[in-house]
């Protein structure tokens, strides 16, 4: 690990919220840093050169090289009506499949939950020179529950998946068999530690995912939230 001033955001994320230390830390290329300049904010590749790609919060939520996930994300995204003229890359991902995704024009702009074949968007255009302040933003304001996914009884299931298969590995994800999708249910005794690229590639196979509404922009068009 490179030396490293934790900034705030990234302390309530690290001690605060609990998700530190990582488990598991892959040191990055000075190449991979220098193609992701100008595409990712500068903050996440210096969290990059700091903790490397890396697994938190015992292996619910990871930093991610995007060279790994980005065909994963082009089949997820291929039938999806987006906005045109920008690149998107997924940067984290949780221990349940969710693949958060940012974009070149917009930030910190979707959130893939392969496991219900849904996806959020969070649409709003990013200002010149706040690519930092989104992602600062965006390590300090997930808590655990943010992460975990719950069983059909709304009970979190991370920590028993954990308890029953170990900690996952940066290839590994839990998954469902069958799947949500197929009309299996959210059980423990239906996870299973899966190979994280091939499940998700098979998740996207399954059908066209959902886009969500955008909770930003319909508030934002409704006029909702203003002061009159």
């Amino acid at each position: 690990m490179s030396e490293f001033t934790m900034d705030e955001h990234f302390e309530i994320f690290y001690h605060d919220e609990g998700f530190g230390p990582p488990i598991y830390s892959e040191t990055v290329s000075e190449e991979i840093i220098k193609k992701y300049q100008k595409k990712l904010p500068n903050q996440l590749l210096e969290y990059w050169k700091a903790y490397g790609f890396s697994g938190w919060g015992n292996g619910l939520f990871w930093l991610v090289n995007p060279e790994d996930y980005q065909d994963v994300l082009d089949v997820w995204l291929e039938n999806v009506e987006l906005p045109p003229h920008e690149e998107y890359f997924v940067f984290a991902r949780s221990a349940f499949g969710d693949l958060i995704i940012w974009g070149t024009i917009h930030g910190r702009c979707l959130k893939i939950s392969s496991v219900t074949n849904q996806i959020f968007p969070n649409m709003e255009e990013m200002e010149q020179g706040e690519e930092d302040f989104i992602l600062r933003n965006y390590i300090s304001t997930p808590n655990k529950k943010t992460f975990d996914f719950k069983d059909w009884k709304n009970k979190p299931l991370f920590d028993r998946a954990v308890k029953k298969y170990g900690e996952l590995n940066k290839n590994e994800t839990f998954g469902f068999e069958p799947a949500l999708i197929l009309g299996g249910e959210a059980k423990l005794e239906n996870v299973r530690k899966l190979p994280i690229i091939s499940h998700l590639q098979f998740l996207a196979s399954l059908d066209t995912p959902r886009m969500m509404l955008d909770i930003g922009k319909f508030v934002d068009e409704q006029g909702l939230g203003k002061d009159d």
